[in-house]
């Protein structure tokens, strides 16, 4: 009888192939879309110039934030995917 681990790693070679390695790339980029939505549907909040600094910061952090990182445990990285979210990092500062 198979263990647990060794019928997940089976699973796993199952579904990827060698030409094919098992990325993460597509759903990085989903969450990535989906942040950048969010970002723009709230475009009057971030041009309020009665809203602090502080306070866009920190619904940054609770609104956006939370829907790049979304299922970010379970991300195979690889270096272009890291790039991808830095840039968004640096886009949400800059709004």
């Amino acid at each position: 009888m198979k263990s647990h681990e060794s019928a997940l790693f089976d699973l796993w070679r199952f579904q990827s192939s060698e030409d094919e390695p098992a990325t993460c790339s597509t759903e990085i980029r989903a969450c990535l879309g989906a942040a950048r939505s969010a970002l723009q549907s709230l475009t009057t909040m971030w041009e309020d110039r009665t809203l602090s600094k502080e306070i866009k910061l920190k619904l940054l952090k609770t609104l956006v934030w939370p829907v790049v990182m979304y299922g970010e445990e379970s991300w195979t990285l690889k270096a272009s995917d890291i790039s991808q979210v830095g840039s968004l990092r640096d886009d949400m500062l800059q709004t």
